[in-house]
């Protein structure tokens, strides 16, 4: 039978109708399931993929699960904080470690005196005072080791601490600080060093014998 025009034209725009239909994204999610359903059954393996990956649509923000671990952070060993030592604050907070090997060296002498005063008045020392002497006078050593690397690191230490106090004073009364210079340090500490000297009898001529021959 031959269509009328009326007939065909009614035909072409339900026929328009449904391929617009069919393009709205509801449409389109049941098709692509369906389409996976199809690919999962025949997938011969576990492990092989679900969907093809050039037809996987490309994310615009993927959220990552991956936790960023926290690192330690050590000044000590970090290039840009080495400009922000302070040196005399460092000493100043540490300085009682110093006090302390002082402390134990005076208590290890004060041992070491009473073991000698036995031995003096001619009584012997039993086996276990032997050896607490021997373990008294190798301490001994490590402590004043100890003050000697200390006081080398520091020489000049001693000297700033002073001139600090005299500043303070000498602000109070309205007068300008003193700063001393490093060449006036170092002679100030040799000068100390050489009066020490001086107080015993032939220890100037030894100290300057010990000089020419390291030269």
């Amino acid at each position: 039978e031959e269509m009328s025009f009326e007939q065909r034209l009614k035909k072409a725009k339900t026929g328009f109708h449904k391929k617009r239909t069919a393009e709205n994204p509801k449409d389109l999610m049941e098709k692509k399931e369906r389409q996976l359903q199809k690919v999962n059954k025949g997938r011969k393996k576990v492990g092989m993929p679900k969907e093809r990956y050039s037809k996987i649509p490309v994310k615009d923000k993927m959220m990552s699960t991956f936790q960023a671990q926290e690192k330690g952070r050590d000044p000590r060993f970090l290039a840009g904080d080495a400009s922000q030592f302070n040196k005399g604050l460092f000493e100043a907070s540490y300085n009682f470690i110093n006090d302390m090997t002082k402390d134990r060296k005076k208590n290890i002498k004060r041992e070491l005196n009473a073991l000698k005063k036995k031995t003096r008045k001619n009584k012997k020392l039993s086996p276990a005072e032997l050896e607490t002497q021997e373990k008294l006078t190798n301490i001994l050593a490590e402590e004043s080791n100890l003050i000697k690397v200390y006081s080398k690191s520091n020489p000049e230490s001693k000297y700033l601490k002073e001139a600090k106090k005299m500043n303070k004073e000498r602000a109070k009364k309205g007068q300008n600080p003193i700063y001393y210079k490093k060449r006036e340090l170092k002679e100030m500490r040799y000068k100390e060093q050489f009066d020490k000297l001086d107080k015993k009898k032939g220890r100037v001529d030894k100290e300057i014998q010990k000089a020419f021959r390291k030269v």
